[in-house]
């Protein structure tokens, strides 16, 4: 073989797998559109997604996350709260998990596990400080304050 074919060979290889790099992984891909279901309020093709990402990659915290979006968006909450913790144990202090969960238990009325996983996201991420006072801000104002 000559040098110039070996360098075009070996050039192409590097393209090829800088394309295939840049290209996110099936679990990736599917993660995405569970997200993109959940923002189109699909939370059942959402989770579907979600189920066949960690299918596929079990250690994915984030599709564990997505998978308790999920099944808060359809009132399922202590199965929401086990795809949070999934996320927690998989990745410790995961801001989106914790605070999901956080909401998870204000949902299913576990008012202390709730205020420990909210004050966890925000020593895990201050930015979540402001998505759960508003949160509760709002509950406030609905049912009214005692």
């Amino acid at each position: 073989m000559k040098s110039g074919t070996i360098n075009a060979w070996v050039c192409g290889f590097m393209l090829a797998s800088l394309c295939l790099a840049q290209q996110p992984d099936a679990a990736t891909a599917l993660y995405d559109k569970g997200v993109q279901y959940l923002g189109a309020g699909e939370p059942f093709k959402a989770l579907e997604a979600f189920d066949e990402a960690v299918a596929r990659k079990p250690g994915f915290a984030d599709a564990h996350c997505g998978r308790g979006d999920a099944y808060s968006k359809t009132s399922r909450y202590p199965l929401a709260i086990a795809a949070y913790s999934e996320a927690i144990k998989l990745q410790p202090g995961h801001a989106g998990a914790l605070c999901g969960r956080g909401f998870a238990h204000y949902f299913a009325e576990q008012y202390e596990p709730a205020r420990k996983d909210f004050a966890a996201a925000i020593n895990a991420d201050v930015s979540k400080a402001e998505l759960i006072i508003d949160f509760l801000v709002g509950e406030l104002e609905t049912h009214g304050s005692a």
